[in-house]
């Protein structure tokens, strides 16, 4: 079932200028959400019908997954071919919860039209899918200077499970042969068991040494269930692989075990060493 987005402007200021990517800005604004589903469509704007596709179709892979997607029609900013491509930094009013979300289509409501794993990333309290909608503000920026501080975090990532079994294997790096062991093998055992273990290779963040340690908040998009993982390997599927003890806390319907895999959306957060 499809849901549209409404969105209007009890207030709006229009700050800076030009191009979208002057802080221009809209406030008290009402958002609901829209099915895009971006992974499974291979991030292919045609295979949507998005109207930036005409613009935007062939851009890199990388660039069309780099953001969540977004149909703008909002009451401050460029609208039709001078939207596409342009980000908007979205915050829920009522939690604070940010996300930065690319346009990539229009909409006739007067407002955005979210991508579901946005609107879900966003309704960190569940209000949103309570009411309906939820009341946003957002604000033209530039993607490049958003990569920076919001591009750590992806939407629709696939992550698949690993036994690693780190209580039976003394939480040794070293043992399960994982790629961070040559950094963090000797960190304190405290340190090696506080969190769940990933391998990590997903379309946003650090890779390679530069991601060891690091940790995420993995978030089932099908039922809403959250765990923080540690960084202490590498992969090669495009996203997360688990340690199986991880994905069996997220996977709380099941279905991931039926399927063999999940669709998860990841942050990257502090762990608070």
């Amino acid at each position: 079932m499809i849901f549209l987005l409404f969105l209007t402007a009890a207030a709006a200021n229009c700050r800076g200028g030009g191009g979208g990517g002057g802080g221009e800005r809209a406030t008290n604004v009402r958002a609901t959400y829209h099915y895009y589903y971006p992974e499974q469509n291979k991030w292919d704007l045609n295979s949507v019908s998005a109207y930036c596709s005409t613009w935007d179709a062939n851009k890199p892979l990388a660039w069309r997954r780099k953001y969540g997607w977004t149909a703008f029609c909002g009451p401050v900013g460029p609208r039709g071919q001078a939207s596409c491509g342009k980000c908007l930094r979205v915050t829920n009013r009522g939690t604070g919860a940010q996300a930065t979300v690319r346009i990539v289509d229009q909409c006739g409501n007067g407002g955005l039209d979210l991508d579901e794993g946005v609107f879900r990333q966003l309704d960190t309290n569940g209000k949103g899918y309570a009411d309906g909608h939820m009341f946003v503000d957002y604000q033209f920026v530039n993607c490049a200077a958003a990569a920076g501080v919001n591009a750590q975090s992806a939407f629709n990532v696939r992550a698949t499970y690993h036994f690693y079994n780190p209580a039976q294997n003394g939480w040794d790096l070293l043992r399960v042969s994982a790629y961070c062991a040559t950094w963090d093998a000797n960190k304190p055992l405290a340190w090696r068991q506080r969190y769940g273990w990933t391998a990590f290779c997903g379309p946003v963040g650090p890779q390679g040494q530069a991601s060891c340690g690091r940790c995420l908040r993995v978030t089932n998009r099908g039922t809403g269930a959250q765990t923080t993982v540690r960084i202490v390997d590498q992969c090669s599927n495009g996203g997360l692989d688990l340690d199986e003890g991880v994905f069996r806390q997220l996977d709380t319907n099941g279905r991931g075990y039926a399927d063999g895999h999940m669709f998860v959306d990841y942050t990257f957060v502090n762990c608070g060493d």
